[in-house]
Protein backbone atom coordinates (compact mmCIF):
# COMPACT_ATOMS: atom_id res chain seq x y z
CA UNK A 1 0.00 0.00 0.00
CA UNK A 2 1.20 3.47 -0.81
CA UNK A 3 2.07 5.88 1.95
CA UNK A 4 0.72 8.78 -0.12
CA UNK A 5 -2.81 10.11 0.01
CA UNK A 6 -2.82 10.72 -3.74
CA UNK A 7 -5.32 8.36 -5.33
CA UNK A 8 -5.93 7.08 -8.82
CA UNK A 9 -9.09 5.72 -10.35
CA UNK A 10 -9.23 1.93 -10.70
CA UNK A 11 -9.00 0.42 -14.15
CA UNK A 12 -12.18 0.53 -16.19
CA UNK A 13 -14.45 -2.37 -15.40
CA UNK A 14 -12.46 -3.38 -12.31
CA UNK A 15 -14.90 -4.23 -9.50
CA UNK A 16 -13.48 -2.94 -6.26
CA UNK A 17 -15.70 -2.75 -3.20
CA UNK A 18 -15.56 0.76 -1.79
CA UNK A 19 -15.23 -0.61 1.74
CA UNK A 20 -13.79 -4.07 1.12
CA UNK A 21 -10.52 -3.36 2.95
CA UNK A 22 -12.09 -2.09 6.17
CA UNK A 23 -11.28 -4.49 9.00
CA UNK A 24 -13.69 -3.23 11.70
CA UNK A 25 -16.70 -5.43 12.58
CA UNK A 26 -19.25 -2.96 11.19
CA UNK A 27 -17.69 -1.35 8.08
CA UNK A 28 -19.63 1.14 5.97
CA UNK A 29 -21.53 -0.29 3.02
CA UNK A 30 -20.33 0.14 -0.54
CA UNK A 31 -23.51 2.12 -1.25
CA UNK A 32 -22.73 4.60 1.51
CA UNK A 33 -19.17 5.01 0.31
CA UNK A 34 -20.25 5.54 -3.32
CA UNK A 35 -23.15 7.93 -2.65
CA UNK A 36 -21.10 11.12 -3.11
CA UNK A 37 -21.42 12.64 -6.60
CA UNK A 38 -18.62 15.19 -5.94
CA UNK A 39 -20.87 18.15 -6.68
CA UNK A 40 -19.12 20.38 -4.14
CA UNK A 41 -22.26 21.78 -2.51
CA UNK A 42 -20.82 20.70 0.85
CA UNK A 43 -17.69 22.83 0.56
CA UNK A 44 -19.01 26.20 1.79
CA UNK A 45 -20.66 24.46 4.75
CA UNK A 46 -17.47 22.75 5.98
CA UNK A 47 -15.65 24.83 8.63
CA UNK A 48 -12.25 23.22 8.03
CA UNK A 49 -12.45 23.77 4.27
CA UNK A 50 -13.44 27.41 4.76
CA UNK A 51 -10.32 27.93 6.87
CA UNK A 52 -7.79 25.87 4.89
CA UNK A 53 -9.23 26.05 1.34
CA UNK A 54 -7.72 22.58 1.00
CA UNK A 55 -9.72 19.95 -0.88
CA UNK A 56 -8.53 17.19 1.46
CA UNK A 57 -9.97 19.22 4.35
CA UNK A 58 -13.43 19.10 2.78
CA UNK A 59 -16.14 16.41 3.05
CA UNK A 60 -15.72 15.61 -0.65
CA UNK A 61 -11.96 15.27 -0.34
CA UNK A 62 -12.12 13.25 2.86
CA UNK A 63 -14.68 10.91 1.33
CA UNK A 64 -12.37 10.37 -1.65
CA UNK A 65 -9.63 9.35 0.81
CA UNK A 66 -12.04 7.08 2.72
CA UNK A 67 -12.93 5.25 -0.48
CA UNK A 68 -9.25 4.91 -1.34
CA UNK A 69 -8.66 3.39 2.09
CA UNK A 70 -11.59 1.02 1.67
CA UNK A 71 -10.32 -0.04 -1.74
CA UNK A 72 -6.80 -0.63 -0.42
CA UNK A 73 -5.20 2.15 -2.47
CA UNK A 74 -3.90 4.13 0.53
CA UNK A 75 -3.01 3.31 4.11
CA UNK A 76 -3.51 5.10 7.41
CA UNK A 77 -0.41 7.27 7.07
CA UNK A 78 0.29 10.31 9.25
CA UNK A 79 -1.08 12.53 6.49
CA UNK A 80 -4.26 10.48 6.15
CA UNK A 81 -4.83 10.53 9.91
CA UNK A 82 -4.31 14.28 10.02
CA UNK A 83 -6.94 14.87 7.33
CA UNK A 84 -9.46 12.76 9.27
CA UNK A 85 -8.55 14.18 12.67
CA UNK A 86 -9.13 17.77 11.56
CA UNK A 87 -12.79 17.03 10.78
CA UNK A 88 -15.08 18.43 13.50
CA UNK A 89 -17.72 15.77 12.73
CA UNK A 90 -20.28 18.60 12.88
CA UNK A 91 -22.27 17.05 9.99
CA UNK A 92 -23.08 20.43 8.47
CA UNK A 93 -22.24 18.83 5.13
CA UNK A 94 -25.04 16.29 5.54
CA UNK A 95 -27.69 19.01 5.56
CA UNK A 96 -26.33 20.42 2.30
CA UNK A 97 -25.80 17.11 0.49
CA UNK A 98 -28.35 16.49 -2.32
CA UNK A 99 -27.70 12.73 -2.32
CA UNK A 100 -27.89 12.23 1.44
CA UNK A 101 -24.32 11.06 2.06
CA UNK A 102 -24.06 9.73 5.64
CA UNK A 103 -20.80 11.52 6.22
CA UNK A 104 -20.88 11.35 10.01
CA UNK A 105 -21.29 7.58 9.94
CA UNK A 106 -18.49 7.25 7.39
CA UNK A 107 -16.15 9.44 9.45
CA UNK A 108 -16.84 7.43 12.60
CA UNK A 109 -16.14 4.17 10.76
CA UNK A 110 -12.93 5.58 9.29
CA UNK A 111 -11.69 6.73 12.68
CA UNK A 112 -12.51 3.31 14.12
CA UNK A 113 -10.47 1.76 11.30
CA UNK A 114 -7.59 4.11 12.14
CA UNK A 115 -7.71 2.99 15.79
CA UNK A 116 -7.53 -0.66 14.70
CA UNK A 117 -4.60 -0.12 12.35
CA UNK A 118 -2.82 2.43 14.52
CA UNK A 119 -3.70 1.79 18.16
CA UNK A 120 -2.66 4.36 20.72
CA UNK A 121 0.70 3.86 22.44
CA UNK A 122 2.50 5.60 25.27
CA UNK A 123 0.98 8.75 26.71
CA UNK A 124 -1.92 8.96 24.17
CA UNK A 125 -2.92 5.41 25.14
CA UNK A 126 -2.95 6.27 28.84
CA UNK A 127 -4.86 9.50 28.18
CA UNK A 128 -7.49 7.71 26.06
CA UNK A 129 -7.91 5.05 28.75
CA UNK A 130 -8.42 7.67 31.45
CA UNK A 131 -10.82 9.82 29.43
CA UNK A 132 -12.95 7.17 27.71
CA UNK A 133 -12.85 4.36 30.26
CA UNK A 134 -12.41 5.97 33.67
CA UNK A 135 -13.97 9.42 33.34
CA UNK A 136 -16.85 9.95 30.88
CA UNK A 137 -18.84 6.80 31.80
CA UNK A 138 -19.04 7.88 35.47
CA UNK A 139 -21.04 11.09 36.19
CA UNK A 140 -19.70 11.27 39.76
CA UNK A 141 -16.09 11.23 38.60
CA UNK A 142 -16.95 13.70 35.85
CA UNK A 143 -18.40 16.09 38.43
CA UNK A 144 -15.26 15.85 40.59
CA UNK A 145 -13.02 16.47 37.60
CA UNK A 146 -15.16 19.37 36.42
CA UNK A 147 -15.09 20.83 39.93
CA UNK A 148 -11.29 20.84 39.81
CA UNK A 149 -11.39 22.51 36.39
CA UNK A 150 -13.76 25.13 37.75
CA UNK A 151 -11.23 26.02 40.45
CA UNK A 152 -8.50 26.01 37.80
CA UNK A 153 -10.47 28.61 35.85
CA UNK A 154 -11.84 30.71 38.71
CA UNK A 155 -8.67 31.01 40.82
CA UNK A 156 -6.51 32.38 38.00
CA UNK A 157 -4.42 29.24 37.55
CA UNK A 158 -5.55 28.92 33.93
CA UNK A 159 -4.18 32.35 33.04
CA UNK A 160 -0.84 31.55 34.68
CA UNK A 161 -0.53 28.18 32.93
CA UNK A 162 -1.30 29.69 29.54
CA UNK A 163 1.16 32.53 30.07
CA UNK A 164 3.91 30.10 31.08
CA UNK A 165 3.62 27.95 27.94
CA UNK A 166 3.92 24.82 30.12
CA UNK A 167 1.30 22.81 28.22
CA UNK A 168 3.13 23.27 24.92
CA UNK A 169 6.08 21.35 26.36
CA UNK A 170 3.94 18.36 27.40
CA UNK A 171 2.99 15.48 25.05
CA UNK A 172 -0.48 14.88 23.67
CA UNK A 173 -1.27 18.38 22.31
CA UNK A 174 -2.57 19.37 25.74
CA UNK A 175 -2.23 23.06 24.92
CA UNK A 176 -4.67 22.72 22.01
CA UNK A 177 -7.11 20.70 24.13
CA UNK A 178 -6.93 23.20 26.99
CA UNK A 179 -7.61 26.08 24.60
CA UNK A 180 -10.96 24.45 23.73
CA UNK A 181 -11.96 24.00 27.37
CA UNK A 182 -15.43 25.54 27.93
CA UNK A 183 -16.18 27.61 31.01
CA UNK A 184 -17.38 25.22 33.69
CA UNK A 185 -20.83 25.96 35.09
CA UNK A 186 -21.13 27.48 38.55
CA UNK A 187 -23.79 24.93 39.52
CA UNK A 188 -23.93 21.52 37.87
CA UNK A 189 -27.10 19.95 36.51
CA UNK A 190 -28.29 16.92 38.46
CA UNK A 191 -31.15 14.94 36.89
CA UNK A 192 -33.62 13.97 39.57
CA UNK A 193 -37.31 13.13 39.68
CA UNK A 194 -40.08 14.48 37.46
CA UNK A 195 -40.81 18.11 36.67
CA UNK A 196 -44.59 18.39 36.18
CA UNK A 197 -46.15 20.08 33.18
CA UNK A 198 -47.31 23.65 33.60
CA UNK A 199 -50.81 24.30 32.34
CA UNK A 200 -52.54 21.70 30.19
CA UNK A 201 -50.76 18.33 30.07
CA UNK A 202 -49.65 17.37 26.55
CA UNK A 203 -47.20 14.49 26.84
CA UNK A 204 -44.58 12.82 29.00
CA UNK A 205 -40.92 12.95 28.00
CA UNK A 206 -37.61 11.69 29.37
CA UNK A 207 -34.70 14.11 29.55
CA UNK A 208 -31.14 12.94 28.82
CA UNK A 209 -28.70 15.12 30.76
CA UNK A 210 -25.50 14.24 28.88
CA UNK A 211 -22.01 14.36 30.36
CA UNK A 212 -20.37 17.63 29.26
CA UNK A 213 -23.78 19.32 29.28
CA UNK A 214 -24.19 18.65 33.00
CA UNK A 215 -21.01 20.44 34.00
CA UNK A 216 -20.28 22.98 31.25
CA UNK A 217 -23.74 23.90 29.96
CA UNK A 218 -25.89 23.22 33.00
CA UNK A 219 -28.03 26.33 32.49
CA UNK A 220 -28.92 25.12 28.99
CA UNK A 221 -30.17 21.85 30.48
CA UNK A 222 -32.20 23.67 33.12
CA UNK A 223 -33.69 26.03 30.52
CA UNK A 224 -34.61 23.05 28.33
CA UNK A 225 -36.45 21.36 31.18
CA UNK A 226 -38.32 24.58 31.97
CA UNK A 227 -39.29 25.04 28.33
CA UNK A 228 -40.59 21.48 28.08
CA UNK A 229 -42.62 21.89 31.24
CA UNK A 230 -44.13 25.13 29.98
CA UNK A 231 -45.00 23.37 26.73
CA UNK A 232 -47.14 20.95 28.72
CA UNK A 233 -44.70 18.09 29.24
CA UNK A 234 -44.08 16.01 32.33
CA UNK A 235 -40.27 15.79 32.24
CA UNK A 236 -38.79 12.62 33.71
CA UNK A 237 -35.14 12.94 34.73
CA UNK A 238 -33.75 9.47 35.50
CA UNK A 239 -31.06 9.71 38.16
CA UNK A 240 -28.95 6.74 37.04
CA UNK A 241 -28.09 8.08 33.58
CA UNK A 242 -24.59 7.38 32.30
CA UNK A 243 -22.56 8.20 29.20
CA UNK A 244 -24.30 7.65 25.84
CA UNK A 245 -21.00 6.77 24.13
CA UNK A 246 -21.18 9.45 21.44
CA UNK A 247 -17.74 10.89 22.22
CA UNK A 248 -16.25 7.39 22.10
CA UNK A 249 -17.75 6.81 18.66
CA UNK A 250 -16.63 10.20 17.34
CA UNK A 251 -13.06 9.41 18.46
CA UNK A 252 -13.03 5.97 16.84
CA UNK A 253 -13.04 4.13 20.14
Amino acid sequence: MSGSTTTESPDAGEAIGAASHFTIPDPPSDADMAACVHCGLCLPHCPTFRVTRNETASPRGRLHLMRALGEGRVDTTDTFVEHMSLCLDCRACEAACPTGVKFGHLMEATRAEIRVRRPHTGFPKVLAWVVFTQLFPYPGRMALFAGALRLYQRLGVQALVRASGLLKRLPGNLDEAEALLPRISGRFFSPRGTVPARGQFQKRVAFFAGCIMRVAFAETNRATVRMLARAGCDVDQPEDQICCGALHVHAGE
